[in-house]
């Protein structure tokens, strides 16, 4: 089974001036395992496929599995849940908490999972992997560079094991 199936999936934006199509009548399986590169020129509906998969966004039509579930059946709650417990989102801009510590961002969605912060060897793990050195933990994402900003997201998109 795969871990994301989009069927018939269609996006529709309805404007002032006339609807907008920016997914039309897609179908997409992803396996467990399997990577894959979206491509495409700018208004292509890369971003929303992306949004759509990361379950921000939904469809107008056609439906969407992510992990054997239909998204469509889902309530807010439940989707919440399927995105902090299963989805790993980087956003174009990160999103980093600027309050919070590169350790603090990190670890930040197993907050929202209610784990106890004894889980400090993932983050540190995760972000020795991302290239981030240990002494840059207690720094606030302002005092990072674009590149180190980026490793901050990767890692923390990755600390749940999506």
């Amino acid at each position: 089974m795969p871990v994301i199936r989009l069927e018939d999936v269609s996006k529709v934006y309805p404007l002032p001036f006339g609807d907008v199509v920016a997914l039309d009548h897609v179908t997409l399986d992803v396996e467990k395992g399997e990577f894959i590169a979206i491509m495409g020129p700018s208004g292509s509906g890369k971003s929303t496929l992306l949004n759509m998969i990361g379950c921000l966004d939904v469809p107008t039509s056609g439906n969407l599995f992510i992990a054997g579930r239909s998204v469509r059946e889902m309530d807010d709650d439940e989707l919440t849940d399927l995105r902090r417990d299963t989805i790993g989102f980087i956003f174009q801009t990160f999103n980093l908490i600027p309050l919070l510590t590169v350790r603090e961002n990190v670890e930040y969605p197993l907050v929202l999972k209610e784990r106890r912060r004894d889980t400090w060897g993932r983050s540190e793990e995760l972000m020795a992997k991302v290239g981030l050195e240990d002494s840059l933990a207690p720094h606030k994402p302002s005092e990072l560079s674009g590149g180190q900003q980026q490793r901050v997201a990767i890692a923390r998109a990755l600390v749940n094991n999506p």
